[in-house]
């Protein structure tokens, strides 16, 4: 299967605020030996105060409820099936610290492992406002002389508002729609995953998203120029 990359241009922050276990978590899998259509996805897990949890997985176009519960060592296991997809074992580990909080663990359907990591929400729009708020420009820059890749650039627009949710709305140089919607982490992070054609491809990166300190005016906030790399795939395309 191809792998097509291409590259974000966002505007980005890095605010600093503690962030406690409870609550609620965004995040990506993915197989670090061979990415792939099948092993990567998102994951969003909300926790509270006795570690209870419950959240929802996607992966290979297909969304699954999860539940479960985190022991005294932070540590829980489960399994995940939803429909046609196959039976997801989830190992979670839930670390926490005084200045941030994560999950970290593995997704595997016994043929594959992906690694899994998903950042606490970094702000709640009220007491703590996400520094980035505001809208911004994005293109996805072509992978030149990539046999795989489609002429010309994606383009799109990014939202943020105070409470740290960013939404884009965007064409992939294929004229594929996108859209999708995350939450930043304190550190502004955005796990960035969408399911493209039907279920037969998708888009992952985790992006971040960065504020400039300087303003170009009294009323617009001066945009910092980020490169990332964007995951893109497609099971029908073929090498040309």
């Amino acid at each position: 299967m191809p792998e097509i990359f291409g590259t974000a241009a966002l505007a980005v922050a890095w605010p600093s605020a503690g962030a406690p276990a409870k609550g609620s978590y965004y995040g990506l899998f993915s197989d670090p030996n061979h990415v792939s259509q099948q092993s990567c996805g998102s994951v969003t897990i909300t926790t509270t105060a006795k570690g209870a949890f419950g959240g929802q997985l996607q992966v290979n176009g297909t969304r699954a409820s999860i539940r479960g519960a985190f022991d005294s060592a932070g540590k829980a296991s489960l399994t995940v099936k939803s429909g046609k997809m196959n039976s997801l074992s989830l190992e979670l580990q839930l670390v926490s610290s005084p200045d941030d909080a994560s999950i970290v663990g593995s997704v595997s359907d016994g043929n594959w492992t992906a690694g899994l990591f998903a950042r606490h929400a970094g702000f709640d729009g009220k007491g703590n406002v996400a520094p980035q708020a505001g809208r911004y420009t994005v293109l996805i820059l072509a992978r030149a002389g990539s046999p795989t890749t489609p002429a010309g650039y994606g383009y799109g627009t990014v939202s943020v508002n105070k409470a740290g949710k960013a939404s884009l709305v965007g064409t992939l140089a294929d004229g594929t729609k996108i859209s999708q919607a995350g939450v930043l982490s304190k550190e502004g992070w955005w796990p960035f995953y969408v399911s493209l054609y039907a279920g037969q491809g998708s888009a992952m990166s985790w992006i971040p998203v960065q504020a400039s300190t300087v303003a170009a005016s009294s009323e617009q906030m001066a945009a910092v120029v980020t490169r990332v790399s964007l995951t893109w795939f497609f099971i029908g395309w073929l090498l040309l």
